[in-house]
């Protein structure tokens, strides 16, 4: 495994690896989901241009930790054994670890922002995106 100086070098690194491997599988356009490192889209956006978009979906703390709780819920039914403190423990966890990264520094750099709240029911979710995308040349 080849080490990197920094990282800029392994986005750089990734980033070919992964545009040839969508040549090769034909597509024509790829994502790149849950993107904590607000200097990888900075690099991609620096790199790609308009061929870029930067997309921050928000949502608040309550949202997020319903959503964890019926995730959790359907992966593991039987066991289902977290309660509300737990499920809270872990998004806490989930936000540090992002934070740590740098995650919060995305919405900076972002170039789309959507408010993932609640109101807005799946279909329209991934309409918003595919709107967003259709602008991405």
């Amino acid at each position: 495994m080849t080490l990197y100086k920094n990282q800029e070098e392994t986005f750089i690194e990734f980033t070919f690896r992964l545009i040839e491997k969508a040549k090769d599988e034909n597509h024509k356009k790829i994502s790149i989901e849950s993107l904590y490192r607000h200097s990888y889209g900075s690099f991609l956006k620096r790199e790609l241009g308009s061929k870029c978009a930067n997309i921050y979906i928000e949502a608040p703390f309550e949202i997020r930790a319903n959503r964890e709780f019926e995730r959790l819920r359907k992966v593991n039914i039987k066991n289902n054994q977290l309660d509300l403190e737990q499920i809270i423990y872990r998004v806490k966890e989930k936000d540090e670890f992002k934070i740590k990264h740098g995650a919060d520094k995305c919405k900076m750099i972002a170039d789309y922002i959507i408010d993932n709240d609640g109101n807005m029911d799946y279909e329209n979710f991934l309409l918003e995106i595919n709107t967003i995308v259709s602008k991405v040349k």
